[in-house]
């Protein structure tokens, strides 16, 4: 019986880059096909870094879409966001 891949999403925040890059690798071991990283605020920078960390592990993965935005949080402060795809290359 052969199981489906949910595709959630990565957030990233205060660990490490290295744990999320291993995240990546993780979620590429289960078989997902599309992996995205989610960030806010100070973390959006963090995000790019753990992308470019996994693409630098001999993954075969390859950059796909990024989007980024601005939402407004509680207070009528601005945050901005990224969303950052990673796809699987295919042989």
């Amino acid at each position: 019986m052969q199981q489906t891949v949910t595709s959630r999403p990565i957030v990233v925040g205060k660990k490490n880059i290295a744990n999320y890059a291993l995240a990546i690798a993780t979620r590429f071991g289960e078989g997902q096909k599309n992996i995205v990283l989610r960030a806010r605020g100070r973390f959006c920078s963090a995000a790019f870094d753990a992308a470019n960390k996994a693409l630098n592990m001999g993954l075969p993965l390859s950059r796909g879409s990024a989007r980024w935005g601005q939402e407004t949080a509680p207070g009528d402060r601005p945050v901005s966001w990224v969303e950052i795809e990673l796809t699987v290359k295919e042989a």
